[in-house]
């Protein structure tokens, strides 16, 4: 089963700062995906998770050439 890929906002009603997390991603494309958010504001800590460092599923295609 194959986990969906999600991302959580959460702010701090005292400071105001946001929290932006990914879940399900595997690898670095995680990074690609939040780089979008980077224009909400400075980025003050970034944590790479174990999901990080799993290899990214690689999606196999095969194509055979047909013979008349």
């Amino acid at each position: 089963m194959t986990q969906e890929e999600q991302i959580f906002f959460k702010i701090d009603k005292k400071t105001g700062n946001l929290t932006i997390e990914g879940k399900g991603f595997e690898g670095p494309i995680c990074e690609d995906v939040l780089k979008s958010f980077e224009e909400l504001g400075e980025i003050t800590h970034d944590k790479r998770t174990p999901e990080y460092y799993k290899k990214p599923r690689q999606v196999q295609t095969t194509r055979q050439r047909l013979r008349h």
